[in-house]
């Protein structure tokens, strides 16, 4: 944690991101009228279990007798990884060919990507220090737009039978898919707590953005402990403290995840490039921070209701 750093970040404290949601909360109530029930309620895990199971019972979804992929994607049984993710929340056995990592690496390298904390600085990664300090932004991260509309492998592994089939499984009704992102993140030497949040990094949150979720993450760059790991608190997508659901922020700082859950809950995912998993993003989660190299991920995104899908929320919101 920049425990330093967040001292003198004050213009990021709650009072203000607090403030700083409203527009986007008052845009999510007038598009969905749904919006606003779910903002209040679906933080309280008896409120997410309900309307699970109700979609659950109306779908009468089976778990689909799907074998283990490969080719494109080697992963576990449908059923194995389904039971693996109702348990702990995650499921980090699947890899990728390198033919598609190094076809989504070259697209990747192929043009410039988008950053800052409204997407709007357009920059390529190699003069991204200095975008920062011509326009003093802090670019942790730097996204591609529409990646599965323009490059083709990204596509396919988002239409992949084995990533519908577990998201149906675990759901027990249909699955759509909420959004695709592919992007990069970097040792920023200008990082602030802004930049940070919006970006998921460095802070323990979850996501709030269906009833239920589950995110597929696949490293294209090897991955160590100091190029931005992804944390994950085990347990915490089906168990957590009433004072947690009661919160209005989705993040937790390091103490009290460690007070509520324990270190041995806490897994930090490492692995080379072609690496993966699956989360449920309401467990507590978090991109440690990038301090040498840099990473690119690519995350497929699936809900239960489809309420918001990117075309809707924007990107990342600060947590």
């Amino acid at each position: 944690m920049l425990l330093g750093q967040a001292a003198t970040d004050r213009e990021w404290g709650r009072g203000p991101r607090l403030v700083s949601r409203i527009p986007r909360l008052l845009h999510d109530v007038q598009s969905h009228p749904g919006w606003l029930p779910f903002f209040v309620f679906a933080r309280f895990l008896p409120a997410r279990r309900l309307v699970a199971a109700a979609m659950a019972r109306r779908a009468a979804l089976a778990v689909p007798a799907v074998g283990a992929s490969k080719g494109l994607l080697e992963a576990p049984p449908v059923a194995s990884a389904v039971a693996a993710l109702r348990q702990d929340g995650i499921c980090p056995d699947l890899r990728l060919s390198m033919p598609f990592v190094a076809a989504v690496r070259q697209y990747a390298h192929s043009r410039p990507c988008e950053g800052g904390l409204d997407w709007s600085t357009r920059f390529w990664p190699e003069e991204r220090e200095e975008v920062e300090r011509r326009t003093g932004q802090s670019l942790v991260v730097g996204h591609f737009r529409d990646s599965e509309r323009h490059c083709r492998e990204i596509g396919r592994l988002a239409a992949h039978p084995w990533l519908h089939a577990v998201a149906s499984g675990y759901f027990g009704a249909p699955a759509s898919v909420l959004d695709v992102r592919l992007w990069w993140s970097f040792p920023s030497s200008t990082r602030s707590r802004a930049a940070l949040k919006l970006a998921g990094q460095d802070t323990f949150h979850f996501d709030l953005t269906d009833w239920k979720q589950l995110k597929f993450f696949f490293y294209l760059t090897d991955v160590g402990p100091d190029s931005g790991p992804h944390r994950f608190v085990r347990g915490s997508h089906a168990r957590r403290p009433l004072l947690h659901q009661l919160s209005p922020f989705s993040s937790k700082t390091d103490a009290e995840i460690l007070s509520a859950y324990g270190p041995e809950a806490i897994q930090t995912l490492t692995g080379p490039a072609g690496f993966g998993f699956g989360e449920d993003p309401f467990g507590f989660h978090t991109g440690a921070l990038v301090r040498e190299g840099r990473r690119l991920c690519l995350e497929v995104s699936f809900g239960i209701t489809g309420m918001l899908r990117r075309r809707d929320y924007g990107g990342p919101t600060p947590p």
